[in-house]
């Protein structure tokens, strides 16, 4: 039995989903959104000891926004349990928040792989779920998770 299913009948819970995240060889999770795939590289200015008047530019460091993931559903309990740690963490600081690798792969209508990134070393550092509870409405179980990481690169 598929433990990613809620429903026998459907074979993908996540195919509804422009983006789906997955780990360890697995889709966990599946989104509407995702923002802050950027990177910013900060640059310094030098001045070598035999040109005093010139300076030149050099880069220091990449900095990473933290990545947004908004209105999306899991039906995955080490995914659910990983991304409510963030909950432990602040009430108890003797608890250890693991760091994982995780890709976000981004589908088109077609169901085809458009873009796949792997983000490095993430831990969430924000967790809302939906607001309300109703059996009887379609609204995504979750409304936003932030991601904290130390880099990604595009692998499509």
């Amino acid at each position: 039995m598929d433990q990613l299913s809620s429903d026998p009948q459907r074979a993908d819970p996540y195919k509804n989903f422009k983006f789906r995240l997955s780990w360890e060889g697995r889709y966990v999770a599946g989104f509407s959104e995702v923002s802050g795939l950027t990177e910013e590289i900060s640059v310094v200015d030098y001045r070598e000891g035999q040109y005093p008047i010139s300076s030149h530019k050099a880069a220091e460091r990449i900095e990473y926004e933290v990545i947004e993931l908004e209105r999306g559903v899991t039906y995955d309990s080490d995914f659910k349990q990983w991304a409510s740690k963030i909950c432990q963490y602040e009430c108890e600081r003797d608890v250890e928040v693991p760091l994982k690798d995780i890709r976000i792969d981004r589908y088109n209508e077609k169901g085809e792989i458009t873009a796949a990134h792997t983000i490095h070393r993430c831990r969430v550092s924000e967790f809302h779920a939906r607001p309300e509870l109703d059996a009887a409405t379609t609204s995504p179980e979750i409304r936003r998770i932030k991601l904290e990481h130390e880099g990604w690169e595009r692998e499509k």
